[in-house]
């Protein structure tokens, strides 16, 4: 588990640079704000595309005035060398993720049960070894499926497949090259998106994960069932119903100080 968040850590850092560079190049924007599309503000990247484009006869993308919502949906998938059918199969994929990632921690706990009977029977445990420092030998198919059980590097995980669609309908495909398609992620990281809420988010959520904020609630919780008795239902009643309430105490105040 420390492997697989310090590698999503790594990556996220790494992004963090890819936009920190786009951010410093200055490259002018690919849609200026305004122009003839009339856009609220100016967009670097060439992906995605400005939905005024569809609409827009001169464009290439024009999905045409007549035709079934089936028929636009089609055109639009197609546009930028089938990039919006690309990216909506990964979104896909992830929510589909999402809802198997307790599947694929049972396989992992599975491989797990399995890899142990193997390393006891090949005396390959640490206190079969001779080394002082020696570890037991790891399985890379029980590691393999916890970091896919792992809910909170699934979308991690997918937008790695973003990324390289990108490079591949942006870059490859055209025939621009490979690092035209990295130079269209870097004005997208670096200039198209915004970090400030997902970056408010994590603040609030680690000042309300701090121990004087967890003790304090957990004696709430406490204290209110011991009103009530005391007995498993007063704990469920305290949990559900207080429990929500300090959440909204706790994060609203947070949210204010900063």
């Amino acid at each position: 588990m420390a492997r697989t968040r310090f590698s999503l850590l790594l990556f996220l850092f790494l992004l963090c640079g890819i936009g920190s560079a786009a951010a410093a190049g200055g490259k002018e924007a690919a849609y200026p704000k305004g122009g003839k599309w009339d856009l609220r503000k100016e967009q670097h990247a060439h992906f995605p595309l400005p939905l005024p484009a569809y609409t827009d006869p001169e464009h290439a993308a024009f999905e045409g005035e007549e035709g079934t919502l089936w028929d636009k949906l089609r055109k639009r998938a197609v546009a930028q060398n089938h990039f919006n059918l690309i990216a909506t199969i990964i979104f896909a994929c992830a929510i589909l993720h999402t809802f198997l990632s307790g599947v694929f921690t049972e396989m992992a706990h599975a491989h797990e049960d399995r890899h142990r009977k193997i390393i006891e029977q090949k005396k390959r445990r640490a206190v079969d070894k001779p080394e002082d420092d020696a570890k037991d030998d790891v399985s890379f198919r029980a590691w393999f499926f916890h970091t896919l059980g792992e809910v909170e590097a699934v979308f991690g995980i997918w937008v790695i497949a973003l990324a390289g669609a990108v490079v591949w309908c942006h870059g490859i495909v055209p025939g621009e090259g490979f690092m035209h398609g990295v130079s269209e992620l870097q004005n997208y990281l670096g200039h198209d998106v915004n970090y400030t809420e997902p970056l408010f988010v994590v603040v609030i959520m680690a000042i309300a994960a701090t121990r004087p904020i967890i003790r304090l609630s957990e004696a709430c919780v406490n204290r209110v069932a011991q009103l009530f008795g005391g007995t498993p239902a007063a704990w469920w009643f305290s949990t559900l119903t207080l429990t929500p309430l300090l959440g909204s105490f706790i994060t609203e105040p947070a949210a204010m100080t900063i």
